[in-house]
């Protein structure tokens, strides 16, 4: 079996890739001891930037089935808010 050029570059490119954080526990060190509480303040607004796309997306499911709920019972009236 021959391995091209693709394949053995492969693990290179992990590598470089994976290189990128070798610095990362030093830094969070850094943080730390200069500011506790800001680190703290960080990944805690860190976790919430992350669920927020989420959030937004699991309320946007909840309107949609209400409102298909909704126009399947036929119990909605058919002009909302236009008289």
């Amino acid at each position: 079996m021959t391995i091209d050029s693709s394949q053995a570059s492969q693990p290179r490119k992990l590598q470089q890739f994976l290189s990128i954080f070798q610095y990362c526990g030093r830094a969070i060190v850094l943080v730390w001891e200069t500011d506790r509480l800001l680190t703290i303040l960080l990944a805690v607004l860190t976790l919430i930037a992350g669920l927020l796309p989420a959030a937004i997306a699991y309320v946007g499911k909840l309107i949609v089935d209400g409102v298909v709920q909704a126009a399947q019972s036929g119990n909605g009236k058919r002009s909302v808010g236009m008289r």
